[in-house]
């Protein structure tokens, strides 16, 4: 295994998830699964973002909790408004 720096590894991880981001928005895929996908693969490239790049890893628990709280919400937002577009569409 190689030995990667934690914020190499990150890296890597965010780049993962954003072209698997792209190769389904490419292949044209929808659906609840693929928004259930893509909603969790944003939650955790947000939450890396903000663990390590942010350092909120070294902060009090009640503010990781605030920003869990707060990515909870915007993407619960996302997801009510495709739930709305695909309700008008059908």
């Amino acid at each position: 295994m190689l030995n990667l720096r934690p914020c190499t590894l990150t890296w890597l991880v965010l780049v993962s998830l954003t072209l698997m981001a792209l190769a389904i928005g490419q292949a044209g895929l929808a659906g609840w699964g693929i928004l259930a996908l893509l909603l969790v693969s944003t939650f955790v490239k947000t939450w890396l973002v903000a663990e390590y790049f942010m350092g909120l890893r070294r902060v009090a628990l009640r503010w990781r909790l605030i920003m869990a709280a707060y990515l909870v919400l915007v993407l619960s937002g996302i997801a009510l408004a495709w739930w709305l577009a695909a309700r008008a569409a059908a």
